[in-house]
């Protein structure tokens, strides 16, 4: 797997924002149907862990 870009955003939404991270990658694995889904949820994985660690950071911030 071979990852290209990636970005986090923020996005507004209603009263607040919302940060969104995307990854652009590709792989040579086969069979597609099985390492295709399986790549994808790694990513997600990765982009679930950072944006906690974000979240978590920003909302303890300031605080002793």
């Amino acid at each position: 797997m071979e990852a290209h870009r990636g970005q986090f955003k923020i996005v507004p939404a209603g009263s607040g924002v919302v940060l969104e991270g995307t990854t652009w990658y590709h792989h040579d694995m086969w069979p597609q149907w099985y390492w295709g889904p399986l790549t994808d949820q790694i990513i997600h994985k990765i982009h679930e862990r950072v944006l906690s660690h974000i979240k978590s950071t920003a909302e303890h911030e300031g605080r002793p």
